[in-house]
């Protein structure tokens, strides 16, 4: 075997990354081989990692600084990283050492994956930051988004019963009943020439539809994405699995009470029992415009809501990729990212907020087709709205 001298030695620690137990772990390997007769002085700081060192961004960085990088708290990113390696079974995320560079950690998968979430880089210029290849990049994102894509039951769930009904509904301060704000926005994304003309929405600009709906704490408790730009919202929700299942089983498949329990929506929503939007046109009273009033007061959530989803996790502002299916999965993880961190106490400021909002409020509106249960409803709790302002006055 060739000699081999300290700067030899230093070259090849240099190609890959080494904790301590790596260290002593090599050198006790020297001493037993044919090298044992050679002296090497290892200077660790001269050491260039080849694979993400996980210590430095969790332990160098202060927490309001690692929050601006990676969009959350040193304490949520933890206990991500906890969720996830508890649902990696087969240890996809966590490979053992098994010779030549050693595998990206579980926290560095999440730590590239959050890094690709809440910027516009490049897969070259995470690559870059990370210090590893660009199909190395693309490989982290994909098998942590589908781990992402697992949470996504856990993490986004529609109330289920009169408690959970009841508790959002207490939430929504201004309007009664609701347990739930609806609407839609836009996300922009890549899409081959040949299929352009679908989804170009009214910006000229190519998109997907996301129809959310979120609490009154500004979480999702349900998304339908990958409609195309080019469709109304009042159409991508009429098209969504929810008013699939309540044409099919009924409101109550949802709703346990639809006289009790509704959701609001803006005027481009036909009026329905289960969903109450504005009245329309230039004729309302004064005591519709009060329910108006209170109606606009608690849909702004959802606005809020698409705020702090896009402000947080930029990606989801223009997904540069073909795929339109990798889009919507993308788009479907930053929403369990957001639920996830409010979940654990991590909102996001509105300083951060720095983008357009989607309101559909201006387009043209729908012709008033609710029905006539309906419009008693809304009549009924437009006067109970109004009897309750007169009375405190």
């Amino acid at each position: 075997m060739e000699s081999l001298n300290k700067k030899t030695f230093m070259i090849l620690m240099g190609e890959m990354f080494f904790s301590s137990e790596d260290i002593v772990h090599v050198l006790n390997h020297l001493k037993k081989s044919l090298l044992c007769s050679h002296k090497f002085v290892v200077n660790i700081k001269d050491m260039t990692p080849k694979i993400l060192m996980v210590e430095p961004w969790i332990c160098s960085y202060e927490n309001f600084q690692f929050f601006k990088l990676f969009r959350m708290s040193k304490k949520t990113f933890i206990e991500l990283a906890e969720k996830i390696g508890k649902s990696d079974e087969k240890k996809i995320l966590a490979k053992p050492y098994t010779g030549g560079h050693y595998p990206v950690s579980l926290y560095g998968h999440i730590l590239i994956f959050l890094w690709y979430m809440a910027t516009q880089d490049t897969l070259l210029s995470i690559g870059t930051r990370f210090k590893v290849s660009p199909t190395t990049v693309m490989s982290i994102t994909n098998k942590v988004l589908y781990f992402m894509l697992k949470l996504k039951s856990a993490y986004i769930k529609f109330p289920k019963n009169e408690a959970e009904m009841r508790d959002i509904s207490e939430g929504f301060k201004k309007y009664p009943g609701v347990i739930g704000a609806v609407d839609g926005t836009h996300i922009f994304v890549k899409v081959e020439k040949s299929q352009q003309d679908s989804y170009i929405d009214r910006y000229r600009r190519t998109s997907i539809n996301l129809m959310a709906i979120c609490d009154s704490n500004t979480l999702f408790t349900y998304v339908f994405l990958g409609y195309p730009g080019s469709a109304h919202d009042s159409r991508v929700f009429e098209n969504s699995i929810m008013c699939k299942n309540i044409e099919r089983h009924g409101p109550n498949f949802y709703f346990l009470d639809t006289q009790k329990y509704h959701l609001i929506g803006d005027s481009a929503f036909a009026l329905r029992t289960w969903l109450i939007t504005p009245y329309r046109g230039d004729n309302v009273t004064r005591k519709q415009k009060f329910h108006n009033y209170c109606l606009s007061s608690d849909r702004v959530k959802i606005e809020h809501c698409f705020g702090a989803y896009k402000g947080r996790w930029r990606r989801v502002q223009y997904i540069n990729t073909y795929n339109i299916c990798k889009a919507v999965e993308i788009a479907t993880a930053a929403c369990v990212l957001h639920n996830f961190c409010i979940l654990h106490k991590d909102t996001w400021s509105n300083d951060f907020f720095g983008i357009d909002l989607d309101r559909n409020i201006n387009q043209a509106e729908l012709e008033d087709r609710g029905n006539i249960e309906a419009k008693r409803k809304r009549n009924r709790i437009a006067d109970t709205l109004f009897l309750c302002r007169y009375n405190i006055e």
